[in-house]
């Protein structure tokens, strides 16, 4: 047996082997970025009236990767709910008064002090447990 012909043969043993954690780097990702998406929509799924922010959250493939987020065309108060808020006024924009459904009628008020708002971080809080749920992945793959 030649020399390159033991050369051939490892090569084509690393290659393969290359190969196949490629592959299993790919799935744990993407097993990853699902598990993102599902806790990000959990987290949303908090405070939802409409369903807008849960169904707000996406995730896409991307030449070099994946995207999750939430698609602040469907659900423009999603900053509101993560991050903090605090005490304000709030005023109309365009009318005389504020006006909102109070048990089956309307209210009305010229301005609200709003008591400000302590946030869920539930996006940081998603990526957070991608994150550990990522290395777990990683240590399942060593462990083989």
């Amino acid at each position: 047996m030649s020399v390159q012909h033991n050369i051939d043969k490892v090569a084509d043993q690393l290659n393969a082997t290359f190969k196949q954690l490629d592959d299993d780097l790919l799935s744990a990702l993407k097993k990853t970025v699902n598990h993102i998406q599902d806790e990000t929509e959990k987290g949303a799924d908090k405070h939802t009236v409409t369903g807008a922010l849960r169904n707000a959250v996406f995730s896409q493939k991307l030449p070099d990767g994946w995207l999750v987020g939430i698609d602040e065309q469907k659900a423009p108060h999603a900053e509101f709910v993560h991050f903090p808020t605090r005490p304000h006024l709030i005023k109309p924009k365009a009318k005389k008064a504020l006006r909102w459904p109070n048990g089956g009628a309307f209210a009305f008020a010229k301005a609200v002090n709003h008591p400000g708002y302590k946030g869920d971080p539930f996006f940081h809080d998603a990526i957070d447990s991608g994150m550990r749920f990522l290395d777990n992945q990683i240590q399942q793959l060593k462990l083989r």
